[in-house]
């Protein structure tokens, strides 16, 4: 039992040791939040600028692929309108012509991959930052809720034991009074005690009945308070804390493998266009 200043000043002391504790919690929890968001954000950012370049890339390549198959089209017409017969530069010209269309076509391709990064990759990894942004807030309020509940506990405990600390002051003092007096009444002579003291001793040993009365209360309630905050904490410790980690990492490293899925997917995709080899002479 917490009866002396000491006892008080441990509880105390362990009150605050509990909140560092849990501040530390805090602070882990939002630097892993953190750590995810500034990931998520640099692979958003590198695929925008990717996607971007890509777009350029794409509309360059096709309008350099228009501009020689205008060029290409019309040295072929011309040769035409001359009546020249075929020879290995009309051939070549037929290969350079399937070589620029295939490079117009590939443009397209890649366009479709590029629309694919932008709205399926990208939008995917905004909603992520979103959803880890929201499931961190709600793991914090939930694990403020559990901090206050249990530092309630501790706080009620602590003022229960000084409460207890008091009464055992209290009934301490009334006892020495009681003590001193009866051994002043024993040391006189019989029939030499007044009234007046015989009052005082015994609205003494009430005082001190009613002083007991008051420390078993103090006590009773001191020791229901300290099974509940030794219940709060080791649920916390235990158990809480651990969900609160859980929580934070819910369904983090699935989302980002699914997205990883489809970026994959799309890579492959753009890579088995690019070894496609389509360089089959085209008709005028």
């Amino acid at each position: 039992m917490a009866s002396t200043k000491k006892d008080v000043a441990e509880l105390e002391a362990m009150t605050g040791k509990l909140k560092r504790q849990f501040d530390s919690h805090i602070f882990c929890l939002d630097q892993k939040a953190s750590n995810k968001q500034e990931i998520l954000q640099e692979w958003h950012e590198y695929l925008r600028k990717r996607v971007e370049l890509e777009a350029d890339y794409n509309k360059r390549l096709e309008s350099t692929s228009d501009r020689f198959l205008e060029r290409l089209t019309r040295i072929r017409s011309a040769t035409s309108t001359r009546g020249v017969a075929p020879t290995p530069s009309s051939t070549t010209s037929d290969l350079l012509y399937g070589m620029l269309a295939e490079a117009k076509a590939l443009a397209t391709r890649r366009s479709q991959y590029s629309d694919q990064l932008s709205g399926d990759v990208l939008s995917r990894i905004e909603v992520l930052i979103k959803d880890t942004t929201l499931i961190s807030k709600k793991v914090k309020d939930i694990g403020a809720g559990m901090h206050d509940e249990m530092m309630k506990s501790h706080r009620e405990l602590t003022d229960a034991a000084r409460a207890y600390h008091s009464a055992y002051s209290t009934i301490s003092e009334s006892q020495s009074k009681l003590a001193k007096m009866q051994a002043r009444s024993s040391k006189a002579k019989k029939g030499a005690i007044s009234e007046k003291d015989k009052k005082k001793e015994m609205k003494l040993i009430s005082t001190v009945m009613a002083n007991k009365r008051d420390l078993i209360k103090c006590r009773n309630q001191y020791l229901l308070l300290l099974k509940g905050a030794n219940v709060h904490t080791q649920r916390y410790f235990s158990k809480g804390l651990f969900e609160l980690f859980e929580y934070a990492d819910y369904d983090f490293q699935w989302s980002v493998s699914k997205i990883f899925g489809v970026q994959a997917e799309s890579e492959i995709g753009i890579s088995n266009m690019l070894n496609v080899k389509r360089l089959s002479p085209a008709s005028n």
